[in-house]
């Protein structure tokens, strides 16, 4: 049977703390809630797979960042979250790589990829008036860029490792060609 199981209320070092537990066959969720001095407060969710999230919140009981973990995939982040709407965060993945994203207050956002070294390798990125696009380096140096215009045509832009770059204009028809250097 499904449905919250358990309810605790202590105090820890004169914060608050409430914990609701859901111990159901399939799925076990925690949550726990720390209620700060200063107003703030902070919640935790944990699920039976070893994945959690936790959340600081503002006097006002706006989320204002985040940390949190996925078991599945062995990945890890957090985000900060700007009273302007604007977000910002890092993803940490199993295999040492990591990705940073952005998204400002007027809707275009970004999200970048790197090595584990710290070298970018790919990026996308979204602007509030509906055009979009990303790009690819390779390790010898050359790279490809694609964006997309809201005429229904895109770009693109392949450069060799030597520094050349062709750029070819795709019509909405299907027509392309090459944009002379």
């Amino acid at each position: 049977m499904k449905g919250y199981h358990g309810f605790s209320d202590t105090a820890v070092d004169g914060n608050a703390h409430s914990e609701i537990y859901n111990d159901a066959e399939t799925n076990s969720l925690t949550l726990d809630r720390t209620q700060n001095a200063d107003g703030t407060f902070t919640t935790r969710t944990e699920a039976s797979d070893g994945s959690w999230e936790s959340v600081l919140h503002n006097a006002t009981g706006t989320a204002v960042s985040d940390s949190w973990a996925r078991a599945a995939d062995g990945s890890h982040g957090e985000d900060t979250f700007d009273s302007d709407g604007s977000v910002d965060g890092i993803t940490y993945y199993a295999d040492g790589t990591y990705s940073t994203y952005s998204r400002e207050a007027d809707g275009d956002a970004e999200l970048d990829y790197f090595s584990a070294e710290g070298t970018q390798s790919r990026d996308a990125w979204w602007h509030s008036d509906g055009t979009y696009g990303g790009d690819v380096s390779y390790s010898d140096g050359s790279s490809y860029s694609t964006q997309h215009n809201l005429n229904d045509t895109w770009d693109t832009y392949l450069t060799d490792p030597q520094g050349q770059t062709v750029h070819t204009v795709f019509e909405a028809d299907g027509a392309s060609h090459v944009v002379p250097a």
